[in-house]
């Protein structure tokens, strides 16, 4: 994903209360990005339906109803036990994409939902590229660097939830373990340096897999850039 240059100027009470939100999270995130997961949470809200407490009680009560009066069974297209695990699991989005001929698809998917696609087709490619490669070649690759590592509970547990309904509730990705979904670290910031130098591949890859230059460029990626010096002792971030 490419990124810009953004600066913006800011009173000082608008700065003491981004500081004291950014002090309470688990690894203290620097100001500007402090504000850009602040930015992020409240474009996602604008964005993403959102039912209220009372409406998801009425809901999951017509669910009883229904199930009561033996409907939502057999050929019924509508999966009700699907839609009370996405109403409880605030994962509205996924009804589209399970009942395409019930709800519209015509609003888009939330962001993060979209960029958890991206990050997991990047891997599962990843994985069969690195499984077509000679043992000589995947030898000298840094596999650890390759290997999607889930998210970080506390600080990504949006990419999390929808990483863990995707398998455990929709069936996708079944090469992944739901139970091993938590990195115990933040993942998302290196997922996206890998994505902005696979999403240029992707395009020409047609039927092909990862070269195994290509995929040396992306474990490249699990090195911070600040932290890459020129004695090949860069350390992992």
């Amino acid at each position: 994903m490419t990124t810009e240059r953004f600066e913006m100027r800011v009173d000082t009470d608008f700065l003491e209360d981004v500081d004291k939100w950014r002090a309470r999270q688990d690894d203290v995130p620097s100001r500007s990005e402090a504000v850009r997961r602040l930015v992020d949470v409240a474009l996602q809200r604008n964005h993403q339906e959102v039912l209220s407490d009372g409406q998801k009680l009425i809901l999951l009560a017509l669910r009883d109803i229904q199930i009561a009066v033996g409907k939502g069974k057999n050929n019924d297209p509508l999966d009700l036990e699907f839609v009370a695990d996405a109403i409880l699991n605030d994962e509205l989005w996924s009804l589209a994409l399970m009942m395409p001929g019930v709800i519209s698809e015509s609003r888009p998917l939330p962001r993060k939902v979209r960029r958890v696609f991206d990050i997991l087709t990047m891997f599962r490619v990843i994985d069969h590229s690195i499984a077509a490669l000679n043992d000589k070649q995947r030898s000298s690759l840094d596999l650890h660097a390759l290997t999607f590592r889930g998210f970080d509970g506390n600080n990504e547990s949006d990419y999390l939830g929808i990483t863990h309904f995707l398998i455990t509730k929709m069936g996708r990705y079944s090469w992944l373990d739901a139970e091993k979904l938590n990195a115990h670290a933040p993942t998302v910031e290196w997922y996206e340096r890998m994505l902005a130098v696979y999403e240029p591949i992707s395009k020409r890859l047609m039927a092909r897999d990862l070269s195994f230059e290509e995929l040396q460029e992306l474990a490249k990626e699990a090195i911070h850039p600040m932290n890459r010096g020129n004695d090949g002792e860069d350390a992992e971030a």
